[in-house]
C-alpha cells in the first residue's frame, strides 16, 4: 500500500511477469525458414517413437522439399501458394505449423486455420498446434507464455495470445465462420474437399483468402494445401493455373534430373515378400542402366530442383513417353517460371517420402488394390497424387458377335469350373416376378463363368383394382425370391477340365437383390427369410459419384440395411470386362451347352441394350431404343459389385487412360424471356 494525501492506494499489479515481458520484447527479424529452424520441433511422425514424449528439432535436411514452399509463402512476389501432396507422405503439417506460429510469435499478426469442417480444425489445435507450442519451450522459446487460456476453455472459434494476436478456426462448410475474421495469414487444409461452391458466394478457399484483402501484399501469407482429388477439382485447377512446380532429382548413375514416376517402378509379383524387397525404378534416360533404389532417395533429395512445368504441358496427367526429364541449364527452376502467373503451386507424389513406407511396400499395397476400381482410385489419388478422371470407354454399344464370342466350348450351364472359388447371385425384381443370374469367379485372376440365369414368376395380367394388383404383386415377388433363394442354397456342382463332376459343390457366397422396385416388399422378405447371404442394394442416380461397393450400408426407417451402389461406374467396369480377350485374366465365359437358344438370344439382347451417352448434360447410360429390355444387363452390373465385395481381382483397371483434350462446348443462344403483363 502507498499513501497519497493521506489516502491509501493499493499498488498496481504488474500485467506481465518478467518471463512474459521477455516473450513480448522486440527481437531480431527472422525470415520464416530461419525462425522455423530455431523454434519448430517435431512432436509426431515416423521419426518419433510411438508413445514417446520425445521431440526432434526441425531440420531442412530432413524435409528438403519443404524449403521452397516456405520460401514461396514468405515471398510477396506470390499472391497465393497452393500445395498438392499425398497424405502422411510429405509433411504438410511441418509446412503449415511454422506459418501459423511464426505469425503469432514473430510477426505478431492474427491468423486463421481453415479445415474442411470446423471440428477438424479444433482437433488439429489439440493434436498438433498446441503440442508444437509446448515443444518450443525445450528450445528456450516462450510461445507458450503468450497463450491466454492454457486450459483451452472459452471460445472454440478463437485462441487468444497476450501479444494482442489470435488464432481463428473455421470450417469450409460455414460461410459465416469464413467471413468472421479479417487476418493477413490464412491456411486452408484440405478445404478443396468441400463442395465446389457455397450458394451465392463461391469456393470456401476463395472466401477465406479474401479476408486478407485489405492488408498490404507484403503482410499476406496465404496457403492452401491438400491431397489429390479429381481433374475438375478446385485444387488441381489451381495447381495447373499456377507456376506448377514439380520436384526433379538426379539419377545417382548418370545424373539425369527426372521426376519419380510410378510407371517406371519395377517390382516382382510372385509374392509379397519379393515385391517388398525387389522394387526399383528405371532411369528416365533410356541409355542409363542404373537401377534407382529407395535407399538412394535421401541423397537424390539433397540435390532436388523445383521446376516449373512449361505452358501447355502437363507432366503429371500426360507425361512424356519413357519418363519426364529436364535440362537443368534451360529449365525454369524455382522461383523462375514461364507461366504468366503470380500464384506459386507445388506438386509431389508419395515416392518422394523417405521416412515412411519403402517403394516395395507401396508396390505391395498396390497389388492388393488391383481389381477393385475404388481402391485403385484411392491409391492413385493418395500415393501417385494423380487426379482422378473417369476412364474413357467406347461409347458404341456391344454387338451380338462380341457377346457370342464368350461362349466356351465344353462348358455346360449349371456347373462351376474347378478354378472358381466363389459364386455370386444377383436379382432384378420386376412387377410380380424377377430376373436372376448366377456367376462363379476366380478371386486371383478375375476370370468368371456364367453358371445359370432365368426368370421366376410371370408378369401380372388383367385389370384388377389397385389393392388387388398390389397383393398379387407382393405374392409374386415373394414366390420368385423364395424360388431363387432355394436355387442359391443348393450350391453349384463343380466339374473338372473334362466336364466331369468332382463331387464338390461351390456355395454361393453372396447374393444381391435390387430394392429399387417395391422396397418394402423386398425388405420384408429379407427380414423373414434372406438375412443370411442376401444383401439389399439400390442403384445410384446418374450424375452422382459413389462407390461400386460401399463398405458401410445405409438403413431405412425400420433399421433394415441396404447399400447404394454406383451403377454408372459399375457399367463402365462391366463394359471393359466384356471386351477382355480369351486366355487373358478377367475373361468372361458363357456356357456352350445347357441353355435354351431363346435364353441365349434374350441374354445377348439384354447385354447390348444400353450405351453411354456423353452428349447429355448429365452423362449416363441409356437404352439404345425405347422399351428395350435390360434386366440381365442390370444383373451383370450388380455382379461387378458382388465380385468386389467378395474380394475378386477385377484386372485391367490399374490406371485410366490419359485424358483427352476436348473443345469447349459451344454456348447456345437463349431466347429472351417473355414479359408477363398484368391487366
Amino acid at each position: 500500500m502507498v499513501s497519497r494525501g493521506g489516502v491509501a492506494i493499493p499498488e498496481a499489479v504488474p500485467r506481465f511477469s518478467p518471463a512474459e515481458m521477455e516473450a513480448l520484447r522486440p527481437r531480431e527479424s527472422l525470415d520464416l525458414m530461419a525462425w522455423t529452424t530455431r523454434h519448430i520441433r517435431l512432436t509426431e511422425g515416423p521419426m518419433i517413437p510411438p508413445g514417446s514424449d520425445q521431440t526432434i528439432p526441425y531440420s531442412p535436411d530432413v524435409f528438403p522439399l519443404q524449403r521452397a514452399v516456405l520460401e514461396a509463402v514468405n515471398d510477396a512476389t506470390w499472391h497465393r501458394v497452393y500445395m498438392q501432396a499425398p497424405p502422411q507422405r510429405f509433411g504438410k503439417t511441418q509446412v503449415m505449423l511454422p506459418i501459423l506460429l511464426h505469425a503469432i510469435h514473430h510477426r505478431r499478426s492474427p491468423c486463421m486455420y481453415v479445415a474442411a469442417k470446423h471440428d477438424l480444425g479444433v482437433r488439429q489445435w489439440t493434436r498438433k498446434i498446441w503440442p508444437a507450442i509446448r515443444a518450443d519451450r525445450q528450445a528456450g522459446g516462450m510461445i507458450e507464455l503468450l497463450y491466454e487460456n492454457p486450459d483451452h476453455a472459452g471460445n472454440k472459434y478463437e485462441r487468444k495470445f497476450r501479444n494482442d494476436t489470435s488464432m481463428h478456426f473455421a470450417g469450409g462448410e460455414s460461410t459465416a465462420a469464413l467471413s468472421g475474421a479479417t487476418v493477413p495469414v490464412v491456411i486452408c487444409d484440405d478445404v478443396h474437399a468441400m463442395p465446389e461452391n457455397l450458394p451465392g458466394f463461391g469456393h470456401p478457399v476463395d472466401i477465406a483468402f479474401e479476408r486478407a484483402g485489405s492488408f498490404p501484399q507484403e503482410m499476406k501469407l496465404l496457403l492452401a494445401a491438400g491431397q489429390c482429388g479429381t481433374v475438375d477439382g478446385y485444387l488441381w485447377r489451381s495447381i495447373k493455373a499456377g507456376a506448377y512446380f514439380c520436384p526433379f532429382v538426379p539419377c545417382c548413375g548418370c545424373g539425369t534430373y527426372q521426376l519419380l514416376e510410378w510407371d517406371r517402378l519395377v517390382y516382382p509379383t510372385d509374392s509379397i515378400e519379393a515385391t517388398t524387397a525387389g522394387a526399383w525404378m528405371r532411369c528416365a534416360d533410356a541409355a542409363c542402366e542404373h537401377r534407382i533404389t529407395f535407399e538412394e532417395l535421401p541423397a537424390m533429395l539433397a540435390e532436388h530442383l523445383w521446376v516449373s512445368c512449361p505452358p501447355e504441358t502437363d507432366w503429371v496427367c500426360n507425361p512424356p513417353e519413357g519418363g519426364t526429364t529436364i535440362d537443368r541449364h534451360t529449365a525454369s527452376i524455382y522461383p523462375e517460371t514461364d507461366r504468366n502467373t503470380n500464384v506459386a503451386s507445388f506438386w509431389a507424389n508419395g515416392l518422394y517420402w523417405p521416412l515412411g513406407e519403402t517403394w516395395g511396400e507401396l508396390a505391395a499395397q498396390f497389388l492388393g488394390c488391383s481389381g477393385d476400381p475404388d481402391k485403385v482410385k484411392n491409391f492413385q489419388q493418395s500415393v501417385w497424387c494423380v487426379p482422378w478422371k473417369e476412364p474413357e470407354v467406347d461409347e458404341e454399344v456391344l454387338t451380338l458377335a462380341e457377346v457370342e464370342r464368350h461362349v466356351s466350348a465344353g462348358y455346360r450351364a449349371g456347373t462351376a469350373c474347378e478354378r472358381a472359388d466363389v459364386a455370386t447371385c444377383t436379382v432384378d425384381v420386376q412387377s410380380g416376378y424377377a430376373y436372376w443370374l448366377l456367376r462363379a469367379w476366380c478371386r486371383t485372376t478375375g476370370e468368371s463363368w456364367l453358371v445359370d440365369l432365368g426368370t421366376e414368376g410371370k408378369p401380372l395380367r388383367g385389370k384388377d383394382d389397385e389393392r388387388t394388383q398390389r397383393q398379387r404383386r407382393t405374392l409374386g415377388i415373394n414366390a420368385a425370391l423364395d424360388a431363387v433363394d432355394a436355387r442359391v442354397r443348393a450350391g453349384i456342382p463343380v466339374v473338372d477340365a473334362e466336364g466331369r463332376e468332382t463331387g464338390r459343390t461351390l456355395p454361393v457366397g453372396l447374393a444381391l437383390i435390387d430394392r429399387g422396385f417395391e422396397p418394402d416388399v423386398i425388405a420384408s422378405w429379407w427380414v423373414a427369410k434372406g438375412r443370411g447371404r442376401w444383401r439389399m442394394i439400390r442403384g445410384q442416380k446418374a450424375g452422382k459419384s459413389g462407390s461400386i461397393w460401399p463398405i458401410k450400408p445405409r438403413t431405412d426407417k425400420r433399421g433394415r440395411p441396404w447399400r447404394e451402389v454406383d451403377v454408372n461406374a459399375a457399367k463402365h467396369v462391366l463394359r471393359k470386362l466384356l471386351r477382355v480377350g480369351a486366355e487373358e485374366d478377367g475373361y468372361w465365359h458363357m456356357p456352350a451347352e445347357g441353355l435354351h437358344p431363346n435364353t441365349v438370344r434374350a441374354y445377348a439382347r439384354h447385354m447390348t441394350s444400353e450405351r453411354f451417352n456423353r452428349e447429355l448434360r448429365v452423362p449416363r447410360w441409356e437404352p439404345v431404343a425405347p422399351g428395350v429390355a435390360n434386366h440381365w444387363w442390370d444383373c451383370e452390373t450388380y455382379q461387378v459389385s458382388a465380385a468386389i465385395a467378395c474380394g475378386v481381382r477385377l484386372v485391367g483397371f490399374e490406371r485410366p487412360a490419359a485424358p483427352v483434350k476436348r473443345a469447349p462446348p459451344v454456348e447456345r443462344e437463349r431466347s429472351p424471356r417473355p414479359i408477363r403483363r398484368r391487366y
